[in-house]
């Protein structure tokens, strides 16, 4: 899945400060371990605060078309 979102981030040109808040999204959603999926989410939430609704949006739909791809 790591090379899916590089590759992702590369083709679309997702901002930086994006890419934190996608990556973690992308790891909770598919990670096996529920401890590491919840690690994953309070990362995601802590990146999350600096983002506006909008930005937040954008993130999810990265995330979508990123899941979509590694199916």
């Amino acid at each position: 899945m790591t090379s899916i979102i590089g590759a992702y981030f590369k083709s679309y040109k997702v901002p930086k400060y994006r890419q934190r808040l996608v990556a973690a999204l992308c790891s909770a959603i598919t990670s096996e371990d529920e401890e590491k999926s919840e690690f994953y989410l309070e990362i995601a939430d802590f990146e999350a605060l600096e983002f506006s609704e909008k930005q937040i949006e954008a993130a999810k739909r990265d995330v979508s078309r990123i899941l979509r791809l590694g199916d």
